[in-house]
């Protein structure tokens, strides 16, 4: 399949997007302290956050605005409709996968578009079933209406900027939307997106609901950040289950594993007790006893702990035992152990 380049629209003669999703400068004439210079082409390097939309920072005079991939594809290469509100899904599911074959266009006539007014904005906005949020200001008597731009903030939320009581707030418009429609929102309860996507804030993509619920939606939709797909990952999942499987044989310490794969002893314990990475099959570790007592001398330790005619400290000199240690036997702290 041939790359086709088509200019990015209002970034004429700067800036050129492809239907692979790539994004290059044009080559042009630019002016310096020192004189007039050409810019060559240059492929722009793309800005890729796990279970993110790929941004890009386009730049035109002074100012500079980050834009998602997908929606610069969108205007360049789909027919649009003023007519129409547009929303955009990933085929594969990948989010980083900008590809012209790959997206998916979703459109709605907006001449069914419902409004009503968002309560805590003082009734200075109102939000529409297309996820589209608008200002109303009366002049003359007369209701003029402007529809906000959707600007893209953190982990990839659609929010816009309001103004009211004198304050210039930043909110998220999947709020605004469920605010406006279902009410206020309910103690304990998230606005969820049905496809989470979280720039797609169609009522129809919009409920409350639990944070459990909403994690759930997550996993289903393949955009959560378990494992190996959050960011400060140092492991692969491959690579966990061979940790599980070097320690359930016992033939290697946790100190062995944990310098062969580079990471600390109480990370490759937690690994091996399903503390953390617990999504996957879980192991059957139970660590080795201590050798400084046979099995015969920790039967007569916890007879004469539970004596209580020594202490804790002289049960230990005598044992030669570290108090920690005598602490955790006595309080049945040591895993592995079998109590009476």
């Amino acid at each position: 399949m041939t790359e086709i380049w088509r200019d990015i629209k209002g970034y004429e003669g700067l800036y050129k997007i492809s239907s692979f999703g790539n994004v290059k400068t044009v080559k042009r004439k630019v002016n310096t302290w020192f004189g007039g210079r050409t810019a060559p082409e240059k492929i722009i390097r793309l800005l890729e956050i796990a279970n993110q939309r790929t941004t890009v920072t386009l730049y035109k005079g002074e100012n500079y605005y980050r834009y998602t991939v997908d929606y610069l594809i969108m205007k360049s290469f789909c027919v649009t409709d003023e007519n129409k509100s547009y929303a955009i899904e990933h085929v594969d599911g990948n989010l980083h996968n900008n590809s012209l074959k790959n997206l998916k266009v979703v459109c709605t006539n907006i001449e069914n578009e419902i409004w009503k007014d968002i309560p805590s904005c003082g009734g200075m906005y109102e939000a529409s079933n297309l996820g589209r949020i608008r200002s109303k200001k009366f002049k003359d008597g007369v209701v003029k209406y402007k529809v906000l731009k959707n600007q893209h903030g953190a982990q990839d939320y659609a929010q816009v900027q309001v103004t009211y009581n004198n304050r210039h707030l930043t909110k998220k418009v999947g709020i605004l939307v469920c605010e406006a429609f279902y009410g206020k929102r309910p103690e304990g309860c998230h606005v969820c997106h049905n496809n989470s996507n979280p720039f797609d804030n169609r009522l129809e993509n919009l409920r409350y609901d639990t944070s459990s619920a909403n994690m759930l939606d997550k996993r289903l939709n393949g955009t959560d950040n378990r494992g190996e797909k959050h960011n400060l990952a140092k492991l692969t999942e491959i690579q966990v289950m061979e940790i599980r499987k070097l320690c359930e044989t016992g033939e290697h310490t946790l100190a062995e594993v944990a310098k062969q794969y580079l990471i600390t002893k109480s990370t490759v314990l937690n690994i091996v007790t399903n503390k953390i990475w617990s999504h996957l099959p879980h192991c059957k570790y139970q660590p080795k006893l201590s050798a400084r007592l046979s099995n015969g001398e920790f039967i007569e330790l916890m007879k004469i702990i539970d004596s209580g005619l020594f202490t804790l400290s002289k049960i230990a000199k005598v044992y030669k035992i570290p108090y920690g240690s005598m602490y955790k036997i006595a309080h049945r702290k040591v895993r592995g152990l079998q109590y009476a």
